[in-house]
C-alpha cells in the first residue's frame, strides 16, 4: 500500500522495483507506466514482514501530522475526526493481510455472519463504552464495506498477475482479527469522544481536509484511497 522505507522525497521503493519487474513481465510496453492496484502485494518473505513494518510507521508519522494540522484549525473537531481518520486508514491497510490471509481458501470474501456479529458486538461495546449506537453502527458498516472493497481488489490483481501467493500466510483468527478488534475499540472511544462534532456544520469539511492529508502522508494507492473513501462515507450526518 505504501513505500517500504521512509515517506519522505526521493525514497526508493523496493516494492516498487519489483513490482516494475512483474509489471514488465505481464504488461504490454506501451501500459507499463499503470500503477498495479496495490504495489508491493506480491511481496513474499521478509518483504511482507517489512512492509507490516512500515505500515504502523507510517500511520504514526500520519498520526504526528494530523495533529500538527488540528493547531490551524478548529482543534476540537480537527483532533476528533483525524483520529477517526488515522484508525480507518489502520483498519483499510490490515485489509490486506485480511485478504492475503483468506486468499487460495475457501473462506470468502463476503461473510454475512462473520459481519453481524462483529456489527451485535459493536452495539454490545458501544453500550457499556457509552457511545451512541446509530453512529457507531453507520461507521462500521463504512469500515466492513471498505475491507471488502480492498480484498476484491487485491484478489482481482492477484488473479490477473499470478502474483498472490505471500509466505507466511497470516493466521485470520490469531494474528489478522485481534487487530482488528483492537482497532474497533479505539474507533468506539473515538466516536464517543467526537460526539455532536460528527453531526456538526464543519465535520464534513474536516474529514474532506484530513481524507487528504492522510492519502499524501501514507502514500496510499488508488485502491486504498477509495477503501479509505468509504470507511468515511458515513462518519458525519
Amino acid at each position: 500500500m505504501v513505500a517500504a522505507g521512509s515517506p519522505g522525497a526521493g525514497t526508493i521503493n523496493p516494492w516498487l522495483r519489483q513490482m516494475n519487474r512483474t509489471r514488465s513481465r505481464h504488461t504490454p510496453p506501451e501500459t507499463t507506466s499503470m500503477s498495479p492496484p496495490f504495489e508491493g502485494s506480491h511481496t513474499q518473505g521478509a518483504q511482507v514482514s517489512d512492509t507490516h513494518g512500515f505500515i504502523r510507521r507510517s500511520i504514526g508519522l500520519a498520526a504526528l501530522f494530523f495533529m500538527l494540522q488540528a493547531c490551524v484549525s478548529n482543534p476540537v473537531t480537527s483532533r476528533a475526526i483525524d483520529t477517526l481518520v488515522r484508525l480507518s486508514s489502520e483498519r483499510v491497510a490490515v485489509a490486506d493481510r485480511v485478504a492475503a490471509a483468506k486468499w487460495g481458501t475457501d473462506s470468502p470474501i463476503e461473510n454475512p455472519a462473520r459481519e453481524q456479529q462483529v456489527l451485535d458486538d459493536t452495539v454490545k461495546r458501544a453500550a457499556t463504552m457509552g457511545v451512541d449506537s446509530a453512529a457507531a453502527l453507520r461507521i462500521f458498516r463504512g469500515q466492513i464495506e471498505a475491507n471488502k472493497l480492498v480484498q476484491r481488489g487485491l484478489y482481482e490483481y492477484w488473479a490477473s498477475t499470478s502474483a498472490g501467493q505471500q509466505s507466511p500466510r497470516p493466521d485470520l483468527a490469531n494474528e489478522v482479527r485481534p487487530v482488528l478488534d483492537r482497532i474497533g475499540i479505539e474507533l468506539l472511544i473515538a466516536i464517543r469522544d467526537a460526539g455532536p462534532t460528527l453531526e456538526g456544520a464543519g465535520c464534513k469539511r474536516a474529514l474532506h481536509r484530513s481524507r487528504l492529508q492522510a492519502v499524501r502522508a501514507l502514500h496510499l494507492d488508488s485502491l486504498h484511497r477509495k477503501g479509505l473513501e468509504r470507511a468515511l462515507l458515513h462518519v458525519c450526518r
